[in-house]
């Protein structure tokens, strides 16, 4: 592998900088668009047009009950948006993505404390372009704002560390509030094990009692009093109790009731496609920077000039696994740190032909794998194949262009780098505007919605077992939620109301005597639930239920 002709430490061309933002921005605004994914990010939408509704932001309400299970920020924010902008999907999805460009800038600057900037810009790239970041993106949850707001405290935390900056002390605590009033104590225990970590491998004992840190805490403690007060007056010390150990600590000792038991390697198996396409690369990454940690006798120094990186994802990454409840999206917050340690590794490895060789090998399984899902999800199960194609043909020429203004001036890592980033954006792109539009057909919330206004008139509308967070959200209210125990007492007060149900409530309904008239039929597939039978078009409809607008003679 000839290096000979290439500088290590050139900037990389602007153009393509520029091409490789336009196009993961092109992806990740294609992904404010389609609608709301049951069963969190609708709960949470809806919860969002509720509190704007009401304008009491202090208390958290979810279908006019008490609702205790997440911190507001999320719901403050997206309220907000939908005052501004009306309730719709990309409103509720707005705050969120701004908090990812917050969380992909703070990763370049913070990178750029440590390392040169073409390192400082790969840390960026790598997180912008991982699949967890398009996919929360898309399915907006709690955890993108965290993300943002974690590795946002830790680069001004940094910024104080290296530079003594009072403005680090100032933004850091800014972003540790947000990110527990965006998670809970997760918040302010990621910085903390990040940089605590950093401080004892470098041995910086005296840093340890810098007046700063008492600052920082006292100005989180002032920030997080809305909230508090908020939570005290809506649930008392229960309330408190919940979100600062509960929540979260609840889930490592057992007091929390929400329990999966999925084992405590549940996220090694969740890493991989998670963080694809560099998931492999960081692996290896992480090896070689523990590695080298140890070569230095557990001390940062030239080689490796900072732990926070290593730690920030490490020591969270076990903590998490140790919670009885888990679902993937509770390890992307370590993400940025991982983009972290693959860009310091990336950038120390061009010289070196082996491991040049090494990256290139981590990388092309992930390409594969990102371009063959998008593929077959475009083509094969919603036969997308022209519009894919023309896609297709928009991605290989920005890896020309790419490729050929870089020709002369990049190593080979660098350009598998650059196809890695260009497919994952092309592909996510894909998704975003063929197969999750057309996936969301199957989720008959929006639609439901849009048939209900359209011939209500007079008539009033109920949900009968079933819960639809969609439907509210796009109906712009909250629907009374029946039982065979209050059926009989709503029909007698409100006769001829529409009744909105599935399979099981249509025939239960019909065991109760009634006789159902079916005004509107939806296909209905869960969108975080599909099944081989649903992905193959010829078993499709075996895989279906239906929802149903019906009335009752």
């Amino acid at each position: 592998m000839n290096t000979t002709t290439v500088d290590k430490d050139s900037p990389l061309p602007v153009v393509i900088i520029i091409l490789v933002f336009l196009a993961l921005g092109a992806a990740y605004i294609a992904g404010l668009f389609p609608d709301v994914m049951e069963t969190d990010a609708a709960q949470y939408a809806s919860i969002s047009r509720e509190m704007a509704e009401s304008g009491n932001y202090l208390e958290v309400l979810h279908r006019g009950e008490d609702y205790l299970d997440k911190p507001p920020l999320l719901f403050w924010l997206s309220s907000l948006s939908i005052q501004v902008f009306g309730a719709s999907a990309w409103a509720y999805k707005l705050p969120s993505f701004l908090f990812t460009i917050l969380g992909i800038w703070s990763v370049f600057r913070f990178t750029l404390i440590y390392y040169p900037r073409k390192a400082a810009l790969y840390a960026a790239f790598i997180l912008a372009s991982c699949q967890a970041w398009f996919l929360f993106n898309n399915d907006v949850r709690t955890d993108t704002i965290l993300a943002g707001s974690v590795i946002f405290s830790v680069w001004q935390i940094a910024r104080y560390l290296e530079y003594k900056n009072i403005w680090g002390v100032i933004l850091g605590a800014v972003g540790i509030a947000a990110a527990m009033m965006a998670k809970g104590p997760i918040g302010i225990m990621a910085p903390a094990l990040a940089v605590g970590s950093h401080l004892v491998f470098a041995r910086r004992w005296k840093t340890f009692f810098r007046p700063g840190w008492l600052l920082m805490l006292v100005i989180v403690a002032i920030l997080l009093i809305p909230m508090c007060y908020g939570l005290y007056t809506q649930y008392g010390m229960d309330g408190l109790e919940f979100f600062f150990w509960k929540q979260s600590f609840g889930r490592i000792t057992g007091e929390n009731e929400w329990r999966n038991d999925t084992g405590y390697f549940y996220f090694l198996h969740t890493f991989p496609w998670a963080f694809i396409p560099w998931a492999l690369m960081a692996i290896a990454a992480l090896f070689f920077g523990l590695l080298c940690l140890t070569k230095n006798r557990f001390k940062v120094g030239k080689s490796q000039p900072e732990a926070m990186s290593l730690f920030g994802f490490l020591l969270p990454f076990i903590a998490l696994s140790f919670s009885h409840y888990k679902l993937p999206h509770y390890i992307f917050v370590t993400f940025p740190f991982a983009a972290v340690f693959c860009a310091k590794f990336l950038y120390q490895s061009l010289e070196k032909s082996k491991k040049q060789a090494l990256i290139l090998g981590t990388i092309i399984p992930g390409i594969i794998a990102i371009v063959g899902v998008s593929a077959l999800a475009s083509i094969y199960v919603f036969s997308f194949t022209i519009p894919y194609l023309l896609m297709a043909s928009v991605g290989f020429v920005l890896i020309g262009v790419s490729l050929f203004y870089g020709r002369k001036s990049l190593f080979m890592a660098e350009k598998a780098l650059l196809v890695a980033i260009f497919c994952t954006a092309f592909s996510n792109f894909a998704l975003n505007t063929l197969f999750y539009p057309e996936l969301l057909t199957y989720q008959p919330g929006k639609a439901a919605a849009a048939w209900l206004q359209k011939n209500e008139t007079s008539k009033t509308a109920a949900l009968y077992y079933v819960s639809d967070h969609p439907l509210e959200f796009h109906a712009g209210r909250i629907l009374p939620y029946l039982y065979s125990s209050n059926m009989q007492e709503y029909v007698d007060h409100h006769p001829g109301s529409f009744i909105y149900t599935d399979d099981f409530g249509l025939e239960d309904l019909q065991n109760f005597g009634y006789q159902p008239k079916i005004e509107a039929t939806f296909p209905r597939q869960h969108p975080a639930l599909l099944s081989i039978t649903f992905l193959n078009p010829k078993t499709r409809h075996l895989a279906l239920g239906n929802r149903y607008w019906l009335t009752l003679d």
